[in-house]
């Protein structure tokens, strides 16, 4: 495990011990935990930015529509439609 050494204000500092003392824990394994969920976050803030087509666009291509791609062009294709 790696140390790292951050400065607080007094205020933040004092809002960690207590939030720390609620929770039945030390200060150091309340701010990692609060890191990861952050880094979590983060992580999944950037998959939500994800369009359907990044995520199924493998797929679109793979899609074969029968037929014209507009209807009313092919008179055949709207038979008695409208009688």
């Amino acid at each position: 495990m790696t140390e790292l050494v951050i400065e607080l204000s007094e205020t933040l500092d004092q809002q960690l011990a207590e939030a720390a003392e609620r929770s039945r824990t030390s200060k150091a394994a309340l701010a990692q935990r609060a890191l990861r969920e952050f880094l979590m976050r983060q992580s999944n803030d950037r998959e939500v930015t994800k369009t359907v087509a990044d995520v199924a666009g493998h797929l679109f291509s793979s899609i074969d529509v029968a037929g014209p791609s507009d209807l009313s062009t092919k008179k055949d294709y709207l038979g008695d439609f409208g009688k």
